[in-house]
């Protein structure tokens, strides 16, 4: 799971969560990230408390579906504010699959699903300790979903799956096009850091 995990960086994922208190819910997440390693945690965040951190608090578990250009209009519908109780997989066209472990819902089109289970809810406050409007979600991965279409040499690639990522202005987003690696030198190489 850990190699799978490591090849979705950066892409604006949906990440989908049911529950009793509404149909199945697939927002867009815009900001995310991989928190860790080993075992693989993912972390999210959501603006105001909402349906799907709802929906997670009472199930305990969440699937985060990377998104590609193909779903870029999907992702755009799913951020819509909707009331409990409409389906946003319908609302946003996108077909379903059940997951191994978990109970929500995958995009059946996403070029990668990642099943997880939450480890906590951080309430996020600023430099004042005034309480902000976001939580960050915090989940292990407990299952991977791979489009075996976007695999080279076995490692998952974005720029065959045309990954988005949102970027900081309104609509805009970015494709994932070009990738070149950038190895990290052993610990101990580069010596001591001098002023």
């Amino acid at each position: 799971t850990r190699r799978t995990v490591s090849g979705r960086e950066s892409s604006t994922p949906f990440a989908t969560a049911s529950g009793s208190r509404s149909s199945e819910r697939v927002p867009r997440c815009s900001m995310r990230s991989r928190a860790q390693k080993s075992p693989p945690i993912v972390a999210f965040s959501s603006s105001g408390r909402k349906d799907t951190q709802a929906n997670i608090e009472a199930t305990g578990e969440f699937v985060v579906n990377l998104t590609a250009r193909e779903l870029a209009e999907a992702v755009s519908i799913s951020s819509a504010a909707v009331p409990a109780g409409h389906d946003e997989f319908l609302l946003a066209g996108l077909e379903s699959l059940p997951c191994t472990l978990v109970k929500p819902q995958r995009v059946a089109r996403s070029p990668a699903a990642l099943e997880c289970r939450l480890l906590q809810f951080v309430p996020l406050s600023d430099l004042d300790g005034a309480r902000t409007t976001c939580t960050l979600i915090v989940g292990q991965v407990v299952a991977v979903h791979l489009n075996t279409a976007f695999l080279r040499d076995g490692r998952f690639d974005m720029t065959l799956a045309k990954t988005l990522a949102r970027c900081g202005y309104g609509g805009d987003y970015i494709e994932a096009s070009s990738l070149f690696e950038v190895v990290r030198p052993p610990a101990g190489t580069l010596g001591p850091v001098r002023s």
